[in-house]
């Protein structure tokens, strides 16, 4: 589940330009039933920003939680800006899949271990039908493992996509961009 592709970016800007060009180039974070992407406006980017940090994803018109979003931090460097951050799917989104594997396995392993004793047994009168308990405990471990694995290929083209709006934005040079995948 866990991913984070670190980028560093320069740019010549100062911290708070940095901030006012990425704040006219992105839609806020601010979510709306009245829309196919669910987010309020009509830009590319959805951001949020507080202070120098600031997180942005593409819009997108279906739900992918396991998408790429950017994790931002702008630092003063001279006379410019260093723009750090990492690409990482959405801490709410994380938090919710590690408690739904841990309740799935809790809840699943004695459905699973019972079934599967009571089939050795020949006494498997706790459920009429044996396969449920043997195949749906699994599977949907299985499941929580391979869905944001779904998740993150739908949305292979974002970090690229994210990191050219930061260097179309804030105007580095392509020598510029460092970008690193964890060892």
């Amino acid at each position: 589940m866990a991913f984070r592709h670190f980028t560093t970016l320069h740019t010549e800007f100062d911290p708070e330009a940095c901030i006012r060009r990425l704040d006219d180039s992105i839609d806020p974070w601010h979510r709306t039933p009245l829309s196919f992407s669910g987010f309020a406006g009509s830009k590319p980017v959805i951001g949020w920003i507080n202070g120098y940090e600031f997180r942005l994803r593409k819009r997108r018109y279906y739900r992918n939680d396991f998408a790429p979003q950017f994790y931002g931090n702008l630092k003063r460097n001279g006379r410019g800006t260093v723009v750090e951050g990492y690409f990482d799917m959405g801490r709410v989104t994380k938090v919710f899949m590690r408690i739904w594997l841990a309740i799935v396995i809790l809840t699943g392993t004695p459905t699973f271990l019972s079934t599967v004793r009571g089939l050795i047994r020949g006494t498997s009168h706790a459920t009429e039908n044996p396969l449920v308990g043997l195949l749906v405990p699994p599977f949907m471990v299985l499941g929580g493992f391979l869905l944001p694995k779904f998740g993150l290929w739908l949305g292979r083209y974002e970090e690229k996509y994210i990191l050219e709006f930061l260097h179309t934005r804030l105007t580095a040079t392509s020598s510029q961009i460092t970008h690193q995948s964890p060892a």
